[in-house]
């Protein structure tokens, strides 16, 4: 039973992996994701452009979010929100684990428990050839940013370094 569990794994691993590259290569011209910094934590939010409005505004909707924080006793960060909407949170997670491993010790699961979805991807990563895990601490990690290199060739990552919450002061009435 156990190494039919495992075998299964190492199969969905192995169709993960293909799963999000395959994601990068067919994600439609008018989606992107969008990183940036907000209250400590670093955010990748998945966007479909709708075009620009009467004002010139440019408008999108947001499809999904992975939300995680740096702990600083591990060295690692810790998702602690993901939603997402149309079978892309591998994609999101692949991007929160490649900026994890370059920045810190690695990427670990939110401490307080993670929904059946969630769990699932990591399950996958347990097995995977390209992602180290250190079981002791939780800490998942891998050596190279395939994804995130791929989605910038694309010009379908966009990099938002400010405060995210900055754009509130546009509508705040000066004193």
């Amino acid at each position: 039973m156990l190494r039919v569990k495992f075998k299964g794994l190492l199969n969905e691993s192995l169709k993960l992996g293909y799963k999000v590259d395959q994601m990068v290569d067919r994600l439609p011209e008018d989606m992107y994701v969008l990183k940036y910094s907000s209250g400590g934590g670093v955010n990748f939010e998945l966007h479909k452009d709708l075009g620009e409005d009467e004002l010139g505004e440019e408008n999108s909707v947001r499809l999904g979010k992975l939300r995680m924080y740096f702990d600083k006793d591990k060295n690692a960060y810790e998702v602690n929100l993901a939603e997402v909407e149309g079978g892309y949170g591998p994609l999101l997670y692949e991007l929160a684990l490649e900026y994890a491993s370059g920045k810190s010790n690695g990427l670990m699961p939110f401490a307080f428990g993670t929904s059946e979805d969630a769990q699932a991807v990591w399950d996958v990563y347990r097995v995977r050839d390209d992602v180290q895990v250190d079981m002791d601490s939780n800490i998942y990690s891998k050596d190279n940013d395939n994804i995130t290199r791929k989605l910038t060739e694309k010009g379908q990552l966009r990099n938002e370094e400010a405060e995210h919450d900055s754009w509130v002061s546009k509508f705040t009435p000066e004193s």
